[in-house]
């Protein structure tokens, strides 16, 4: 996993608590969601506060609820002697039966979203000149396509962690590569605003599908992201995020996801890896 340091002080992006819940359900949960499932879908995920290294260590506790569903709360102790629980994220979790496959023309969309194009490079050069810096660990972006109201994005691990990253299946650097490209759903008529390149945050997610072939969709790399709003939410409301693999198959879907600006979004923004 990767933290963010911002002015000394160390948090876990909030992109890594979705692999936590994922990974937990799968391990310790999975005999509740049945054994007939086609993934794994994450609901009413709400983050509540940053978690820093200062917190001490990070617990993720699972109830069962009825029906094949799962709750969970992913939590440090604090206050005198540890008897003080702080909720950093939260959730629930059910099985997929019947995950829809869908497609989506890689190259198609390519051509359709012309009204700006950006290398990776220029991309994170723009954060850097609003005094946002991005350490390489967290730089997967290699190119974004923006059309009308919609984004497309290329993501890679890169070179100095693409072996760490093999284990996850929705790396932290993935996902927060992901909300890092909505940034240009807002580079309206193709017009580049300096103060739009800021960083953000997960806030609240309403659904999150992984389908169950997304580890081998997620590590043949690279992937491609399709961003857009949802449709019941305005140009400045919750975003929709499909996780497609290099032949254009989505293995994972984000719906109505509520973002923000980093609590301490300071000037000075880096990555490194713990």
């Amino acid at each position: 996993m990767s933290a963010h340091t911002v002015k000394g002080l160390t948090v876990l992006p909030g992109t890594a608590y979705l692999e936590m819940a994922r990974a937990a359900v799968e391990i310790s949960g999975g005999a509740l969601l049945g054994d007939d499932r086609s993934g794994i879908c994450l609901r009413d995920v709400v983050w509540a506060s940053p978690a820093g290294l200062k917190d001490g260590q990070l617990h993720i506790e699972l109830f069962p609820e009825n029906g094949h569903e799962i709750s969970y709360e992913i939590y440090t102790r604090g206050g005198k002697d540890g008897a003080e629980t702080v909720v950093h994220c939260q959730g629930s979790a059910s099985a997929l039966t019947t995950a829809e496959s869908a497609f989506r023309d890689l190259a198609a969309l390519r051509s359709q979203y012309t009204l700006n194009n950006f290398s990776g490079a220029r991309w994170y050069a723009a954060f850097e000149e609003n005094g946002f810096i991005f350490r390489p660990e967290h730089q997967w972006i290699e190119e974004i396509f923006v059309g009308e109201g919609r984004v497309l994005a290329k993501l890679s691990p890169p070179a100095s962690i693409r072996d760490k990253s093999s284990g996850l299946l929705l790396h932290p650097g993935l996902t927060d590569s992901a909300l890092q490209a909505s940034i240009a759903l807002k580079l309206t008529g193709g017009h580049v605003s300096k103060e739009l390149f800021q960083p953000v945050a997960p806030l609240s997610l309403q659904e999150l599908e992984i389908a169950g072939g997304a580890a081998e969709a997620a590590s043949a790399g690279p992937v491609w992201v399709l961003v857009h709003y949802s449709e019941t939410a305005g140009p400045s409301g919750k975003l929709d995020l499909e996780f497609c693999s290099r032949q254009g198959n989505v293995f994972a879907r984000m719906k109505g996801l509520a973002t923000r600006a980093p609590v301490s979004a300071h000037r000075e923004l880096a990555f490194q890896l713990l």
